[in-house]
């Protein structure tokens, strides 16, 4: 809108007087007191911020970037999780491992080529395994599951007798208790 005040003159018409501008000390304090609150959302992040900060300076100093870049680095790289406090703690510290589709996703879109994550399954599983083994305790036949699986019945028998004796279990219905137990199941 033509003569509106910017939204810096906004900010600080809304902020208590007398109004406090930083240097640049305080500003890398706010910065540190961001990451420092970030890293509180969880004991696994614990110092994380600042970990990425010196990290990231020393990147910067080896590729020879001026002092006041190497600062704004710093307090970048000091505030880049705050977003993370608007998300769930029981997200954060969920046990487990994360979802390998997930990881491949972010290393796939970050420029990764290497090999892809594979998820180790309980018992030494394989995924084919894994598979059969949701399919059976999903309640299907083992022609139902050879035909969702584009295999053989006997493959499917076959891999579900490994899933037996891998799981130590003798029947469908432990086979489906140790799915479950183990979270293969599908959300």
């Amino acid at each position: 809108m033509i003569g509106r005040p910017s939204l810096w003159q906004d900010l600080l018409a809304a902020e208590p007087e007398p109004h406090r501008i930083t240097g640049e000390d305080g500003l890398m304090e706010a910065g540190r007191v961001m990451g420092d609150f970030a890293d509180q959302k969880s004991a696994f992040f614990a110092g994380h911020s600042a970990q990425v900060a010196d990290l990231a300076v020393s990147a910067a100093g080896r590729l020879g970037l001026a002092g006041t870049e190497q600062q704004t680095l710093r307090f970048a790289a000091l505030a880049h999780d705050l977003g993370r406090v608007g998300i769930s703690t029981a997200i954060w510290d969920k046990p487990g491992r994360l979802e390998p589709a997930a990881v491949n996703a972010v290393l796939a879109t970050a420029g990764d080529t290497g090999p892809r994550v594979r998820r180790a399954w309980p018992a030494g599983l394989t995924d084919r395994e894994v598979d059969v083994l949701r399919r059976i305790a999903a309640g299907d036949s083992i022609q139902q599951a050879a035909a969702a699986l584009f295999v053989a019945p006997k493959t499917v028998d076959f891999h579900l007798q490994n899933i037996y004796a891998k799981a130590a279990v003798t029947t469908r219905a432990g086979a489906a208790l140790f799915a479950v137990q183990n979270d293969l199941l599908p959300s």
